[in-house]
């Protein structure tokens, strides 16, 4: 967000979501890592991260039946307040883009395989 960087993953162990800030040099070249926010949310897969109007998303396949989860916050990643849990489920970790002022989430579908994508306009 705002032209900075930002990584998301899953943590080895306990299968924690973790967010940081991706520290950059004057060459634009990642030199580190800001203190992760370590959340409560798990998955067995990595998250998706993205930005959009000055909010940003996440999206993880839950450990819990495979559900898929997206939150949203505007206050840097400290709290996602916001959040939805989807029907559709996944065993993989899904991904987010944004394209023409949307947020797309792409996954692939327990049971069949097929790759799925859902498109919002609307902030969460």
């Amino acid at each position: 967000m705002n032209g900075d960087l930002y990584l998301a993953w899953t943590g080895v162990g306990n299968n924690r979501l973790n967010i940081a800030q991706v520290g950059l040099d004057g060459n634009g070249d990642p030199v580190s890592l800001a203190d992760p926010v370590v959340l409560s949310e798990t998955s067995p897969a990595g998250p998706a991260l993205a930005s959009l109007n000055g909010n940003f998303y996440l999206a993880w396949t839950g450990t819990r039946n495979n559900q898929l989860n997206i939150a949203g916050t505007s206050d840097n990643l400290t709290t996602f307040p916001r959040m939805y849990i989807s029907p559709q489920t996944s065993q993989e970790a899904p991904s987010l883009c944004i394209l023409n002022g949307n947020l797309y989430l792409a996954w692939t579908g327990v049971g069949n395989n097929k790759l799925n994508i859902a498109q919002s306009s609307a902030q969460l």
